[in-house]
């Protein structure tokens, strides 16, 4: 099959990479001029981490994981309120998590992909007309072509702020030199490492600001056309498993074409019967979650920060957070 994917983050090229493997004749269409880097680090466990150790580039990511001591939770002042040490959540995850960077993940599954992969950097697709036999695709740039599927895969600093709505006054702004004043407005005067943050956002050129969002569709897929990754439900990173499960549905939507001899319809019925209540329900725990990140009042920010020093206890952990790091599933064995 020639299946075009919009889209080279995360789950873009880990499809790309199952469809390499599996023959098919890939189209990876990227509207960057060449593989985006920076992105903030992540936490990878559960079936994320199946599915890397699954492409064999585990042990590479292991090399470039960062490391951190503890978690902290400080005043305006700079003294620690809070926080707990990085093991526990480690050991919640039964030892198979690591940090990454986002842009080391892709990069890695960039530089495995097969020769089959045709990657097109600083275009990306504008138009699809879905015929039934074939998907008839536009782009910005190049000619117009046919393919079998599209794939909607184009859903972005190890620092990162997170401030509730009312420090930002107005719309979200799309120059950056705007967004560097509204962060500036909204960090002024609050204390700890503000102003060597303000300072630093003077010598930067790209600067992501956007609201904390989730993706919730009643459908992932329609005649030849899916999504995946955050393009099909993005859980925020309040969840925790973005790219986790960007990887997971990667995988599970290449196992189940290969599985189902490229029947579209069964395809994209058992990738939705399988990923979608899962990543739904892990919407809504974090859902839930975004209180605790973002506290409302100063005293809702110590009860934030005094649960946080009980995750220094025995038992706590998996009282408190445990639940998060369950996943329902477990990747199937598709042979490929």
């Amino acid at each position: 099959m020639r299946i075009a994917i919009n889209g080279a983050g995360i789950a873009g090229t880990a499809f790309a990479y199952w469809l390499g493997k599996l023959g098919h004749e890939v189209l990876l269409v990227e509207r960057a001029p060449q593989l985006r880097t920076g992105g903030f680090v992540v936490n990878l466990w559960g079936i994320g981490y199946d599915a890397v150790e699954r492409m064999g580039l585990l042990p590479g990511l292991l090399e470039r994981q960062h490391h951190s001591d503890e978690l902290r939770m400080v005043d305006a002042a700079g003294r620690t309120r809070g926080g707990y040490p990085s093991h526990v959540l480690v050991k919640l995850a039964k030892g198979r998590m690591a940090t990454l960077a986002r842009f080391d993940i892709a990069a890695a599954i960039h530089g495995a992909l097969d020769d089959r992969v045709d990657i097109r950097f600083g275009d990306t697709i504008t138009r699809i007309d879905d015929r039934g036999g074939a998907v008839r695709i536009d782009f910005e740039h190049a000619l117009s072509c046919e393919v079998d599927l599209v794939i909607g895969a184009d859903g972005r600093t190890l620092f990162f702020v997170l401030l509730r709505d009312e420090y930002l006054r107005g719309r979200i702004p799309a120059e950056a030199g705007e967004r560097k004043a509204m962060l500036a407005d909204a960090l002024a005067g609050v204390g700890w490492e503000a102003s060597a943050i303000l300072s630093a956002l003077g010598q930067v050129d790209d600067v992501y600001l956007d609201s904390i969002s989730q993706i919730r569709m009643d459908a992932w897929t329609k005649g030849r056309v899916a999504l995946i990754g955050d393009a099909a439900a993005c859980p925020s990173l309040i969840a925790g498993e973005g790219a986790g499960f960007a990887l997971a549905e990667a995988y599970v939507l290449a196992g189940e074409l290969h599985r189902h001899a490229g029947d579209t319809a069964a395809t994209f019925a058992q990738y939705e019967a399988r990923l979608k209540a899962v990543v739904a329900r892990k919407q809504k725990q974090a859902e839930r979650l975004a209180a605790s990140f973002v506290p409302r009042t100063a005293l809702g920010v110590r009860v934030r920060d005094y649960a946080t020093l009980l995750m220094r206890l025995p038992m706590f952990p998996t009282l408190l957070m445990g639940r998060y790091f369950h996943d329902e599933m477990v990747l199937s064995d598709y042979g490929i």
